[in-house]
């Protein structure tokens, strides 16, 4: 599942993992899960589209236009903004137990579509 996530254009994973999510063939995952308490989880973000990336950077770009700031700021600034904007569409999924049988729970996250007081 995990692979099929990292292959998929629309979606990537958090910045600051450097570990691979995939479970080795040798790992126990029933011993792991009972005995060690060990959890099985991995999340994603849904990259968005070019023409959202474009939207939220004409954004950025507008907010910094009568500013004068050096180019490192600018970068970490804009940097900053896409994190926050695409960690508002999270994915995770983890493998969990229930009565001795196995299941992957999914979860879709999408803060951008919050109705906010609004119509559902």
């Amino acid at each position: 599942m995990c692979s099929q996530f990292e292959n998929n254009t629309k979606y990537m994973k958090p910045l600051l993992v450097a570990d691979d999510y995939t479970i080795a063939d040798d790992v126990d995952i029933s011993y792991e899960m009972s005995v060690n308490n060990k959890r099985f989880e991995a999340s994603y973000y849904q990259a968005g589209s070019k023409e959202e990336l474009a939207v939220e950077f004409g954004k950025f770009k507008d907010e910094l236009q009568e500013q004068i700031v050096d180019t490192t700021k600018v970068a970490m600034d804009f940097i900053l903004k896409m994190y926050d904007s695409i960690s508002k569409r999270i994915v995770w999924f983890m493998i969990d137990e229930q009565y001795g049988k196995y299941k992957i729970l999914m979860f879709y996250d999408n803060e951008l579509n919050h109705a906010n007081g609004e119509d559902l």
